[in-house]
């Protein structure tokens, strides 16, 4: 099998927000969750998008 062509990526706009928080997590937790640009772009594309 021949490998996946290579596509160019960029990130359209930059998060509106800082940071985010679970809905169901722990409010005293002050563990932090930090995503690349490119893994933010990810997320936008399947949940808001509805791309796979």
């Amino acid at each position: 099998m021949s490998p996946r062509p290579k596509n160019i990526r960029k990130v359209n706009n930059m998060p509106s927000v800082a940071g985010f928080k679970p809905i169901a997590s722990n409010i005293c937790r002050k563990d932090a969750i930090f995503l690349h640009f490119e893994e933010y772009e990810a997320i936008r594309l399947c949940d808001y998008e509805m791309k796979t």
